[in-house]
């Protein structure tokens, strides 16, 4: 899983530094839960499934991407709710990607409904 999303997450962040309009990743089921949360937080405009790959499809406003970098979090970090409220309340405004027990879930997700989980990703706003 995490080779699998290491290279999309490094292929979104090359994308942005190249301000590329969109872009081809290979097709795999974490690569697709992934972009879907994207997706439905608008931080990408969206995405295709063509002939086993993902086209994805950056997200520019005023000539500027929305997020600033995605970070991997690598190894099994699980975190508890109190953890991730600190997390989130950091001066970096940043959303965390976790894995639950519901499937994947942003940090403002998971503290609306008490549920912890295993941080898989940081994305800087």
């Amino acid at each position: 899983m995490h080779a699998k999303l290491n290279k999309l997450i490094s292929e979104i962040n090359l994308a942005k530094a190249r301000r590329v309009i969109n872009f081809k990743v290979r097709l795999s089921r974490h690569s697709l839960f992934f972009l879907n949360k994207l997706n439905e937080y608008g931080l990408i405009r969206g995405y295709s499934i063509v002939n086993r790959e993902i086209i994805v499809y950056m997200k520019y406003i005023n000539n500027t991407v929305v997020f600033k970098k995605i970070y991997l979090i690598k190894g099994k970090r699980y975190i508890k709710l109190m953890s991730l409220l600190r997390m989130s309340s950091r001066i970096k405004p940043s959303l965390y990607l976790l894995v639950t027990a519901n499937g994947y879930k942003f940090s403002d997700e998971c503290l609306l409904e008490n549920i912890s989980g295993r941080v898989i990703a940081r994305i800087e706003l």
